[in-house]
């Protein structure tokens, strides 16, 4: 079977979204599973390509959400960038 013939995984995720991060190991059981069995194509896009806040203003809610992703996830979080003056 040619490349153009396997099945195609299409991923499709935001570049901050905390969901998409925390899906990681489960993608990567996919790809562990079917190998090169199928070709994966990755397609990325932001929600908030306008937003002007700043991370140390979404800290809070952030927190909280990484908190309840990574309980569900067991994903690691660096909660220091929360403490940054920059624009996420």
């Amino acid at each position: 079977m040619t490349s153009d013939q396997k099945p195609t995984l299409v991923f499709v995720g935001d570049l901050i979204c905390s969901w998409n991060y925390g899906i990681v190991p489960e993608v990567d059981n996919v790809k562990s599973h079917f190998g090169d069995k199928i070709n994966y194509k990755v397609l990325l896009g932001w929600l908030g390509p306008y937003n002007t806040q700043y991370m140390s203003e979404l800290r809070d809610f952030l927190k909280d959400h990484w908190q309840y992703v990574n309980k569900a996830s067991s994903q690691p979080f660096n909660y220091n960038i929360l403490n940054e003056n920059e624009i996420i």
